[in-house]
């Protein structure tokens, strides 16, 4: 028996070594290390794949989706009920030491947050007078008060009486419904946005209000007039109180047909929940009652986001993410040695292939071609997006030849089931990923750049608040080149479209190296993603781009021998950390991987840092960690990625180094 398969079956307690004298506790070499780590990891997925083949992994919210729960029950009059107050323990159990609520893990206090806590405390009861309280009372203050908020929740303090109205930003259905600007103004804005606008555009129309009582009111924090609003805003309210609002009947008919429309084969409207909540919120303003259709379909997309927590509370999810936890689990597999007759990639390529979008969405106004991406979640048929579909795309190819090392000594040939009839047949896949790179490639933006969810270009219309505009950026733009050079592309191929991508990927490297995920954030992310596509699409490693990109990485390795990925408030001065994380780590460790140092000692110290923080069932967990989702930049701590990418690293560096990591 070989070496390696020798190994193997000690770990897997295949068999016992004969003769073998009981010794006292040794330490581990890197080589046995590593392979127990990978084995670990690839068992927990394999433990963690549900039946029908694809993995899940929960995007938590924290804070802010639990006080909007509070505001819509609050709303149908409800806030008494147990799920009210299990958020509400839930908002308590979150709430900083110092008092307020953090936006995004390992974040100080944020304003928003803290008046929408703060609010959905008082109107469960909590008092004022208490301790937690007070001090969230003095957080506020610091942070600004009431009258530095904008958004999201001054609509929620209108809707439960707090405030007029008229101190809210106005939004107008004619704008957005009229036969003249209406079609051309609503796809400009980004495409997650959408589904939150038009129903918030109807209850900016309608204007409903629940009245609280007194002692579930923040009168104490309103202890100055809120600031008017912009022009167009006061234009807005001017006409409304005028009644200077002509078709509004109709314009309010069409906006709920769009509602409507955007539930069909989705989980709701964008299949988020602050999107089903603003819809529940403005049926029920259109006079609907509890009985609808509507509304319960609200009702029953809105409850598989709410997870119940074994000690009491809920989290919120601000959306299901099934195709993002499938493909990365499916890549690190790969990775790590399971090959394509493998039961657990059998099942979830299936899987993958039943979800793949095949009528029109929102994108169809501006790109003509037929349907052919994947959405994040389960059902979302109007918004595919270009990341799962380039990460569904490079999966089903297939193609991952760094894991060719570690198939008989990490996986092993008896882990091959008996489900080889189940995998689909080659016609299916190949029609599939056609439909897939058309869709794709007439996605690209002009700029050769791809967005997420739209073909457009950045600043094509103005950012209002948060509802930013779908532009290119380094994550989309990586992943699709990433995937097509997984599936056979190469640079300088003749391939136009191809060529043009990379000089724009080549033209947004910093002078000092690195890769931006978006303005002023995520530089390990954006950088280790760059990497990784050109690398893919055969940009030699010798080319200067990559040169930099790599001592650049090399020079953000911390200490301890992990990165922390440096993310600035709003974009702004670096966050500055000593200590690494394992994400980010990872992506550090692929990235010198792909620039071809997997010799180096950065790599090792990388490697060791992540066989460090490993616990015994195979996870990473890192607290610290969250992703930045587009186009707010809002960060959302999710859990699964904590496993994929560690795995993905160890593997790349396992199978790059002969698999003995010496």
């Amino acid at each position: 028996m070989s070496k390696w398969k020798h190994l193997w079956a000690k770990l897997r307690n295949k068999i016992e070594p004969e003769n073998e004298v009981r010794q006292p506790p040794v330490e581990v070499s890197r080589s046995e290390r590593l392979l127990d780590a990978i084995v670990r990891s690839v068992r927990l997925l394999r433990a963690s794949q549900q039946i029908d083949g694809h993995w899940i992994t929960p995007l938590e919210g924290g804070a802010v989706p639990l006080a909007q729960m509070i505001f819509l029950l609050a709303f149908l009059g409800l806030e008494k009920g147990d799920v009210a107050q299990e958020c509400a323990r839930s908002l308590e159990e979150k709430m900083l030491s110092g008092g307020g609520w953090e936006s995004a893990p390992g974040e100080d206090a944020d304003l928003e947050a803290s008046v929408a806590g703060y609010f959905a405390l008082k109107i469960t009861g909590r008092p004022a007078s208490s301790d937690k309280m007070r001090r969230t009372r003095q957080r506020i203050f610091t942070l600004g008060g009431v009258v530095k908020t904008a958004g999201n929740i001054r609509f929620f303090l209108a809707l439960l009486g707090q405030i007029p109205y008229d101190r809210t930003a106005a939004i107008s259905p004619l704008a957005l419904f009229s036969p003249v600007v209406g079609a051309c103004l609503l796809r400009h804005f980004c495409a997650s946005v959408r589904p939150i606008l038009v129903p918030m555009a109807v209850v900016s129309a309608l204007g409903p209000i629940r009245l609280l009582s007194p002692d579930q009111g923040i009168r104490e924090l309103l202890t100055e007039p809120l600031p008017s609003v912009s022009t167009a805003s006061r234009l807005i309210w001017f006409a409304r109180s005028h009644h200077l609002t002509p078709f509004s009947r109709q314009i309010l008919l069409r906006a709920k047909i769009w509602m409507v429309r955007h539930f069909r084969r989705s989980d709701g409207p964008g299949a988020s929940f602050l999107a089903i909540l603003w819809s529940w919120i403005a049926f029920r303003a259109l006079g609907l009652d509890d009985d609808s259709p509507e509304v319960a379909a609200c009702r029953h997309e809105l409850e598989p986001l709410a997870r119940h927590l074994p000690g009491g509370g809920l989290e919120i999810s601000p959306a299901a993410p099934p195709t993002r936890d499938t493909v990365l689990a499916i890549k690190a597999l790969r990775l790590s040695g399971c090959t394509s007759d493998d039961s657990a990639i059998i099942r979830a390529e299936n899987w993958l292939l039943e979800h793949q979008t095949s009528e029109p969405g929102d994108w169809a106004a501006r790109v003509n071609v037929q349907p052919g991406g994947w959405a994040l979640q389960y059902h979302n048929e109007f918004y595919p997006n270009c990341v799962d579909t380039a990460l569904a795309l490079m999966v089903l190819a297939g193609a991952f030849p760094e894991g060719e090392g570690l198939r008989r000594t990490v996986i092993g040939s008896d882990d091959v089931r008996d489900r080889i009839d189940e995998r689909p047949t080659l016609l299916r896949r190949n029609e599939a990923a056609a439909a897939g790179r058309r869709w794709l490639q007439a996605m690209q933006n002009k700029d050769a750049s791809w967005g997420l969810f739209d073909r457009g270009k950045r600043n094509s219309f103005p950012a209002v608040g948060n509802f930013l505009p779908d532009f290119g950026s380094i994550e989309t733009t990586a992943s699709v080149l990433e995937s097509l050079g997984r599936q056979g592309y190469q640079w300088h191929g003749g391939i136009r479209f191809l060529d043009r991508a990379v000089r724009r990927l080549r033209a947004c490297q910093s002078d000092s190296g690195y890769w931006e995920g978006l303005p002023g954030t995520d530089r390990v992310r954006g950088t280790y993603q760059a990497l990784t596509a050109l690398i893919a699409v055969q940009v030699p490693k010798e080319d200067e781009a990559i040169i930099r990109a790599a001592r650049w990485l090399e020079s953000a390795q911390l200490a301890d021998g992990g990165w922390f990925d440096d993310i600035g408030p709003n974009g702004g001065e670096e966050h500055v950390c000593s200590h690494s994380s394992p994400v980010p780590t990872a992506w550090g460790v692929m990235g010198l991987v792909a620039a071809g140092r997997s010799e180096s000692l950065s790599v090792a110290r990388g490697v060791q840092f992540l066989l460090d923080t490993q616990h015994d069932d195979g996870r990473w967990d890192d607290p610290a960690f969250s992703m930045t989702f587009q186009p707010s930049r809002s960060r959302l701590r999710h859990s699964g990625p904590q496993t994929y990418y560690p795995l993905m690293a160890l593997a790349l560096y396992a199978g790059s180094v002969g698999g003995t990591g010496e």
